[in-house]
């Protein structure tokens, strides 16, 4: 079996944590960004809003500092930790009162909220709708462009995803990632309704199969929200590639050697020769690329790309701000244009590809 996802190896404590704090129940996030402008929250069932925590560049890697950087108000100690537990001790900052931390590993693991920690009070909300209304929506089986799913939905329908069905060794792991995106998705409806209050906010995510290639399985994900604020509402496409023989989530960027990486994160954006092919591609064939062809000049060097797998090579989609979201467009660049600017593994997976299915794709549309 060919796998390309590749991941570095996160910290031991990276991850959503269920447990107590002396006497009192908390969920605890630690983020998979390894980065000093990058959180890790904290919060108590008993009350609201998360509580920061942060790393002292000049204490140990296992201590962390609770509240405020200048003048904490307690210090965390992480004293044991392994895949499964972590226990330490809080000590408040100015009486210097101890207190006992011992977590579990949260049976969610959502990578949304794991890389960053943001978004952690919705699994909260999460937790105490599912006590209530274990049960989902289920749609009726289909087979579409040789792939059998089931829809499933929640919240009354404001929550779209599915479960596929098949022979494939990868589809347990596929629809595992799945239900974990898609309870993320409700985490975050049920946050943003809380937030946006009497403003009547809204959180609307479909995931949806696209087309299927080989062994390779290619999704997109429609999110509309509105939880608060000037701005009506926002719209986001997300794209991914699975492997249905390995499970696998694919990190296209991965096979790309002309990327840069967007400041403070994991994500990147393409290179200056990248850039300029996608440019050339828009400006030729501006019917197709409208929105995108009536914004040339508007990119922000620190917008987030999305990459996925197309129908004759891979689709870059630029993420722009709410003001110039119609400028967003998927842009698909063939695999022979693409050829100069892939890395060695990529050259592999595009060789893979076409000589399989000699470049014919099946399409749900």
């Amino acid at each position: 079996q060919n796998g390309y996802a590749r991941e570095q190896a996160p910290m031991v404590e990276a991850g959503i944590w269920k447990g107590t704090l002396g006497n009192n129940q908390i969920l605890v996030c630690f983020p998979r960004l390894r980065n000093i402008s990058v959180y890790s929250q904290y919060l108590y069932y008993r009350y609201g809003e998360p509580i920061l925590l942060s790393r002292d560049s000049d204490k140990a890697a296992d201590i962390w500092q609770e509240g405020d950087q200048i003048s904490p108000s307690g210090l965390w100690k992480l004293t044991e930790k392994n895949p499964r537990t972590i226990t330490g001790i809080w000590t408040d900052s100015k009486i210097h009162k101890t207190l006992s931390i011992r977590l579990d590993r949260y049976y969610l693991q959502p990578e949304a909220i794991v890389k960053s920690c943001e978004g952690l009070k919705g699994l909260k909300y999460l937790e105490k709708y599912l006590e209530k209304h274990p049960s989902f929506n289920w749609g009726e089986v289909q087979t579409r462009a040789g792939v059998t799913y089931q829809e499933i939905s929640a919240l009354g329908g404001a929550i779209r995803s599915f479960k596929l069905f098949g022979d494939s060794p990868g589809l347990t792991e596929i629809n595992n990632g799945l239900k974990q995106a898609m309870l993320t998705d409700m985490a975050a409806n049920l946050e943003c309704l809380a937030d946006a209050g009497s403003k009547k906010g809204k959180w609307e995510a479909r995931t949806s199969p696209k087309h299927k290639v080989s062994q390779y399985l290619a999704t997109s994900q429609v999110v509309d929200f509105y939880c608060g604020g000037a701005n009506s509402s926002n719209d986001i496409v997300k794209h991914q590639a699975w492997d249905l023989n390995t499970g696998q989530a694919i990190k296209l960027w991965d096979f790309i050697s002309d990327r840069k990486n967007i400041p403070n994160t994991d994500s990147y954006r393409p290179g200056e020769k990248l850039t300029g092919l996608i440019t050339d591609i828009i400006e030729k064939h501006p019917s197709r690329y409208k929105n995108a062809q009536n914004c040339l000049g508007a990119e922000d060097p620190e917008n987030e790309w999305q990459i996925g797998l197309g129908k004759n090579g891979f689709i870059f989609r630029q993420s722009f701000n709410h003001a110039t979201q119609s400028c967003e467009d998927d842009v698909e660049v063939s695999y022979s244009a693409l050829a100069p600017f892939l890395t060695k593994e990529g050259a592999k997976f595009v060789r893979e590809i076409t000589h399989r299915s000699e470049m014919k794709f099946t399409y749900m549309e």
